[in-house]
């Protein structure tokens, strides 16, 4: 029997989520919220694609979406290093 894709999904923001908690145990300070920035990317990209289908949408939504996710978190980010 195969795996259905929002299985593994779920599984890959689980595996995500004790990774990040790892991290945050793991990691200098100053590392850390870079390495949250990118597994938080990661997650993003894994909801956008799995959960709101926009894997299947045209090219200019898929991007627009992505972009508003980077932005998001990019300002998040640079707050929190402020």
């Amino acid at each position: 029997m195969r795996p259905q894709p929002l299985k593994l999904a779920w599984i890959k923001l689980l595996a995500l989520t004790v990774l990040a908690a790892v991290a945050g145990q793991a990691l200098a300070p100053r590392y850390l919220v870079a390495g949250v920035a990118l597994l938080t990317f990661v997650k993003g990209r894994t909801v956008i694609g799995a959960f709101m289908d926009l894997d299947r949408a045209a090219p200019w939504l898929r991007r627009a979406v992505s972009g508003w996710l980077a932005v998001v978190i990019g300002a998040t980010t640079t707050a929190m290093l402020l």
